[in-house]
């Protein structure tokens, strides 16, 4: 009997390891194509996602993988727009040489999270970053409905 149930216990450890990337759900399938792929599990009952201002942490046992590609830009400018220096420490200068219209531009840290927005009406504009933490956000100009251009910035 003794051997009976120490078989039993070496077989339950030595399975519980080959069960890591299973998940008992009603139902899931995926898909894949040429430009992407999707999959889905139905019957979990809680998810969340955590943010902070230097890790992402998510529960459940569907996760979500992201890779951004491209990040859309308008290729027809007929002015030139820069954002310097970059990296930045205090102060960040927007400036659009030959362009006399209203443009909106807006800071994001990496979570999406607008961190200042504000419309700028000449040709230079300045953004104070001395508050902000070292690290990569983004700054979106649009003009209208029409997203011109985003930078990459370095707050160091």
């Amino acid at each position: 009997m003794k051997k009976t149930y120490l078989l039993l216990l070496l077989f339950s450890i030595s399975m519980a390891g080959s069960m890591a990337q299973e998940a008992v759900s009603s139902a899931g399938n995926s898909h894949e194509n040429a430009g992407m792929s999707i999959s889905w599990t139905l019957g979990e009952t809680v998810t969340e996602t955590f943010f902070s201002e230097d890790y992402i942490l998510t529960q459940g046992f569907q996760q979500s993988y992201l890779t951004v590609t491209a990040i859309e830009e308008w290729d027809q400018l007929d002015f030139i727009l820069s954002a310097y220096p970059n990296p930045a420490s205090d102060i960040l200068n927007i400036y659009a040489e030959n362009h006399q219209e209203k443009l909106v531009y807006a800071l994001f840290d990496l979570q999406g999270k607008i961190i200042t927005s504000g419309i700028m009406t000449g040709n230079n504009h300045q953004i104070a970053v001395a508050h902000l933490k070292e690290g990569v956000y983004f700054l979106r100009i649009t003009e209208g409905n029409t997203m011109l251009k985003t930078f990459r910035i370095v707050k160091k």
